[in-house]
């Protein structure tokens, strides 16, 4: 239904669109285009902006910025969510390894965000990389519904931002 509703009335080239995505909004779609979509294009591949720049574009997915995590806020080099790589499965496992590292106040992120833009440490056979961003799904496009491994907790709106739908995120051994 979110879907329908941003196709038919938020298209990216309406004024109520640009509303909502203007930096002076804290509207749903707003980190999507102001945070999320710039980051894809600097730091993803060609193939991998065009895939989901499409995406965004046709109102299929909501993003946000996933950074901050509950024990070491925005200090991105003491962030501890771990992305390892499983080379026999060729896909990332990622997980949050204690309380500290969930993912705090990401905003847009309670109800209707369907992927993050968020960093972690890469492990690639037993051997550490630092900190690396990833574009991760966390919902179901469809349904909304958290993915495997993922478990999210909506923490309402911040005090001043009352658009803004803050979220936290905990990874249990997703594997994206």
């Amino acid at each position: 239904q979110f879907t329908q509703l941003y196709q038919n009335h938020f298209q990216p080239d309406s004024t109520l669109f640009k509303i909502f995505a203007s930096s002076e909004s804290t509207g749903p779609f707003s980190l999507t285009n102001l945070l999320c979509y710039p980051a894809i294009e600097y730091l993803g591949s060609d193939d991998q902006f065009q895939h989901y720049s499409k995406l965004i574009e046709d109102g299929r997915i909501v993003a946000a910025y996933a950074q901050t995590e509950v024990g070491h806020g925005s200090d991105v080099q003491k962030l501890c969510v771990q992305a390892t790589f499983d080379t026999s499965k060729q896909c990332f496992v990622f997980k949050t390894p204690s309380l500290k590292g969930i993912k705090y106040w990401p905003g847009a992120m309670g109800v209707l965000c369907t992927h993050v833009i968020t960093q972690a440490q890469l492990v690639v056979n037993g051997k550490s990389y630092g900190l690396q961003t990833f574009i991760l799904q966390i919902r179901d496009t469809k349904t909304l519904k958290p993915l495997k491994g993922i478990i999210v907790g909506d923490l309402g709106p911040k005090l001043g931002f009352k658009a803004v739908d803050n979220l936290d995120l905990s990874i249990n051994d997703g594997e994206f």
